[in-house]
């Protein structure tokens, strides 16, 4: 039984990227800050109610358990209005590359 466990905890541990759960196929929208500063994120899904957020430290996830649509948002802290967000599709998952206000951010999605 013991051995079980440690080989479900080992393939746990071992499986890329975030674990999420809750959404259909574990779908899910995600942003990653892949900048060396932290920031404040949001994730919200376009067709509801659901969001999810926080402040990410470099190299941090944030993912909402969500199979459709959505927005991911950067801000420099909690209580700045203006920030940058980037639209993503079902089960997207985007990375901030570099933070400017007023929607000068550099995504890793971004066609230059």
């Amino acid at each position: 039984m013991m051995f079980a466990f440690v080989a479900v905890l080992a393939v746990v541990l071992a499986a890329p990227g975030p674990l999420v759960a809750g959404a259909p196929g574990g779908a899910a929208l995600c942003v990653n800050n892949a900048t060396q500063e932290s920031y404040h994120f949001t994730v919200r899904g376009i067709d509801s109610a659901g969001r999810a957020q926080g402040e990410l430290g470099p190299g941090e996830t944030l993912c909402l358990p969500f199979p459709g649509r959505g927005v991911v948002a950067a801000f420099e802290t909690a209580e700045s209005l203006e920030g940058c967000s980037r639209l993503v599709p079902a089960g997207g998952r985007e990375a901030l590359l570099a933070f400017g206000r007023f929607d000068r951010c550099a995504w890793a999605t971004q066609d230059d």
